[in-house]
C-alpha cells in the first residue's frame, strides 16, 4: 500500500468578514495543507533501443514515497456593493496569495552541468501563481 496523491493529512481554512456600513465589507481568507504525496525516482539512466532510439527510463523505489512542502496562502479582498433599480452590483478588489509565498505545484528533474562538464540531475520545484491581483464585478438581477 501506499499513500494516495491527494492525502493530505491537515487541512486548515480560515475566513473572515468585516461589514462597515451597507456599502462595503472586507474579507480576509488563510489556506493551510500540508505536503501531497509523490513519487519522485531514484535514478535515471540511458537504455539504447534496437532501431538506435535512446530513452530514459526512471527507477522508481516507493510509490508516493515524499512529501511536498506544505502549501499556505493568504488571500484579501474589499467589496463595494451597491444597487440600482432592479439589480444589485458588487465591485471586487482582492489579492490572491498577498505573501507571496511560492507554492509548490510538483517536482521535476532537471539537467546540470558541473565544472567539469558532468551532468547530473537536480530536483527543482515548479511553483504556480506568485502575488495575484485580481478585479471582479458581479451584477445580480432581483
Amino acid at each position: 500500500s501506499f499513500p494516495h496523491r491527494l492525502d493530505r493529512r491537515h487541512n486548515l481554512n480560515l475566513q473572515l468578514l468585516y461589514k462597515l456600513g451597507k456599502r462595503w465589507d472586507f474579507s480576509s481568507g488563510f489556506t493551510y495543507a500540508s505536503g501531497s504525496a509523490f513519487t519522485f525516482p531514484s535514478q535515471e539512466y540511458d537504455f539504447i533501443l534496437p532501431s538506435g532510439i535512446i530513452t530514459h527510463p526512471l527507477v522508481i523505489d516507493e510509490l508516493n514515497g515524499f512529501r511536498l512542502p506544505a502549501y499556505h496562502r493568504l488571500d484579501f479582498s474589499v467589496n463595494y456593493l451597491f444597487s440600482q433599480r432592479k439589480a444589485r452590483h458588487t465591485l471586487i478588489l482582492g489579492v490572491y496569495n498577498a505573501y507571496n509565498r511560492k507554492n509548490p505545484f510538483f517536482v521535476t528533474l532537471r539537467n546540470r552541468f558541473t565544472d567539469d562538464n558532468k551532468i547530473f540531475k537536480e530536483p527543482v520545484q515548479v511553483s504556480l501563481l506568485p502575488i495575484f491581483p485580481t478585479l471582479r464585478y458581479t451584477i445580480e438581477f432581483k
